[in-house]
Parts: structure tokens; C-alpha cells; sequence
């Protein structure tokens, strides 16, 4: 659950889109991986952070689903863990998943970047 927790905050990827990555989407050679399947319809690859690609190297060694965050139901994915999403927000004070796009008109950041940071 952490990890699912960390991905999403040092990626900027929507809940559904993190809970749904495949191995098969990530280079760990190239340090990137690609959404097929986004909100726009277009394909999406992102470069792997350090601490993301440690991550999912730590990932890789425990899991032999196909899903990086597996889950035990059906689909074999993460379904939403609202119970540990709801203590996460209790005790950071965030109020929700996008109240960082809040932020993103004063940022100083080229509006590309502030894009894929705030998506």
C-alpha cells in the first residue's frame, strides 16, 4: 500500500491509471514507462525517477503478478484503499488527491512540466 501511496505522489498519476500499470508498461533498462490508456486517449511515457525506479526494483523482486500493485480480487489489480487513503489524509492534512492543482497557476514552472506534474 505504501509504495502504491508514493507512486502516485512522485508520479502524478491518476489513482485508476497507477492501480492498473502492467510490468509489461515499464523499461526498467530505459528508466521510463507509458500509459496506453489515458484520459486523453493518447499514449503517455514518463521517465523513472531514482526513488521510482528503486521502488519498483524492490517491487519486481516480490511479486508474480502481472499488475505492478496486485490485489486479491478479481480484476487482480489495487482496487481503491479508501480506509488507508482516508489515515494518509487524516494525517497530512491533504484533503484530497488533486488539491496540488491548486497550485499550479503560480507555478514557476514552464506550463509543460506543470502539466504532467499536476495531471
Amino acid at each position: 500500500m505504501a509504495d502504491y501511496l508514493l507512486f502516485l505522489l512522485f508520479t502524478g498519476l491518476r489513482r485508476q491509471e497507477a492501480a492498473t500499470l502492467k510490468w509489461s508498461a515499464i523499461d526498467l533498462n530505459d528508466r521510463s514507462f507509458t500509459l496506453t490508456d489515458t484520459k486523453n486517449h493518447q499514449p503517455l511515457t514518463l521517465p523513472l525517477t531514482d526513488f521510482i525506479y528503486d521502488l519498483l526494483e524492490n517491487r519486481k523482486t516480490v511479486t508474480n503478478s502481472e499488475y505492478v500493485f496486485a490485489g486479491d480480487g478479481k480484476s487482480g489489480y489495487l482496487i481503491e484503499p479508501r480506509r488507508q487513503v482516508q489515515k494518509v489524509i487524516q494525517s497530512s492534512g491533504v484533503y484530497r488527491s488533486h488539491c496540488m492543482t491548486c497550485a499550479a497557476p503560480s507555478s514557476p514552472l514552464p506550463k509543460v512540466s506543470t502539466y504532467l506534474l499536476m495531471r
